[in-house]
């Protein structure tokens, strides 16, 4: 009688044990789940900041991209578009 208990008791304990882990496991992977969930957040509004950014047309590459802030800069400060050797005098 005493092996019989002493193995129900053994049992008993094996079987916390493992809940105890299986509880453990639960509560990491429920806090990886959290984690996932949150980093999932942050791509989705990363992806929609980045489709409200407007494009910026460079047109003939870097050169065109140069001349239309040149002309962009000439306009603002009152500059002639024309520059001062090419003008007819």
């Amino acid at each position: 009688p005493d092996f019989v208990q002493q193995a129900i008791e053994q049992s008993k304990a094996q079987q916390a044990s493992a809940e105890e882990k299986s509880s453990q496991l639960i509560a990491e992977q429920q806090k990886q789940n959290q984690l996932s969930q949150e980093m999932i957040n942050k791509i989705n509004t990363l992806i929609n900041v980045t489709g409200q950014n407007k494009t910026i047309n460079f047109s003939g590459g870097l050169l065109g991209a140069i001349s239309e802030n040149a002309a962009a800069e000439e306009k603002r400060h009152g500059a002639s578009n024309v520059p001062f050797y090419l003008q007819r005098h």
